[in-house]
């Protein structure tokens, strides 16, 4: 089955042309059935990518979001119940500035509106690429200028921003950051190497980190890793740093409905 599974991944890595992935696979008792790195993480250099490699998970950190949402809001509101997810942002955190473009948002939007993509509004996408922005919380004030694409709750409208800012509003709610709410999530689960993309990264020479590259010219072009901090002013959105060990973590932490151990890090029933 291992070596099934290897030709699959090293034949779809061929045809994708995809220099490095690395894999977990897991089961619900929490044994460990399969990790293992393929390709090169650096290809000049010839280093290979192994189960410790550190990729940028993109919005896959969304998924990580969700749950600090939920963890966080339990903590702060138990009374709430699940109902917590359905009141509006600004009765929740009256001292933060939520303003949107129009005032029936302004006053009604929900972290549940936020996290299932129902606001609709226009992302804002120009800006990230360019690091136009200084910070999050300059990000975040421009919301107030994007314009409506969707009736408010008609359709799913996808939104990077927006879950950037709902973990804006969570360290505002928590009296931390996003970061560091983060930060202590993932230590309780054991993921050590697990962390968020910073401007002060130096992603060229961070250890155990996959280099990005594009396939040009039938070969494989190194790209500039400081595009990768685009993402820096929304962590929450989309700037997860992790690996395959420290997934497995992760994944076994839903299979066991919050459960680390003995521990219950998150409660059954808000991780329902």
């Amino acid at each position: 089955m291992k070596a099934q599974i290897d030709q699959l991944i090293l034949e779809v890595m061929e045809k994708e042309k995809i220099p490095a992935q690395s894999l977990s696979i897991v089961k619900k008792d929490g044994s460990l059935l399969y990790n293992r790195g393929y390709g090169d993480r650096d290809v000049e250099h010839n280093l290979p990518a192994g189960p410790e490699t550190l990729f940028a998970i993109g919005s896959a950190t969304k998924s990580f979001t969700a749950v600090l949402v939920a963890k966080t809001l339990h903590e702060m509101y138990p009374a709430m119940g699940k109902n917590v997810l359905d009141v509006p942002i600004r009765e929740l955190a009256p001292g933060y500035n939520f303003t949107l473009g129009d005032r029936f948002r302004s006053e009604r939007v929900t972290f549940k509106d936020i996290l299932a993509h129902r606001v609709c509004i226009k992302q804002e996408v120009s800006g990230l690429v360019s690091q136009a922005f200084n910070g999050t919380e300059d990000m975040v004030n421009r919301f107030r200028y994007s314009p409506e694409e969707c009736g408010f709750r008609s359709e799913f409208s996808y939104n990077n921003g927006l879950i950037g800012m709902a973990g804006h509003i969570l360290g505002h709610i928590a009296n931390t950051t996003y970061a560091d709410l983060l930060s202590e999530f993932v230590g309780q689960l054991g993921m050590t190497s697990t962390t968020v993309i910073k401007m002060s990264n130096d992603h060229e020479n961070m250890m155990h980190r996959a280099i990005p590259y594009i396939w040009k010219g039938g070969e494989f072009v190194r790209g500039n890793s400081e595009f990768l901090k685009s993402i820096a002013p929304i962590p929450s959105g989309g700037g997860i740093l992790t690996n395959a060990n420290d997934m497995a973590k992760y994944m076994l932490f839903h299979l066991n409905k919050g459960k680390v151990g003995d521990v219950q890090v998150v409660p059954d029933e808000v991780m329902g």
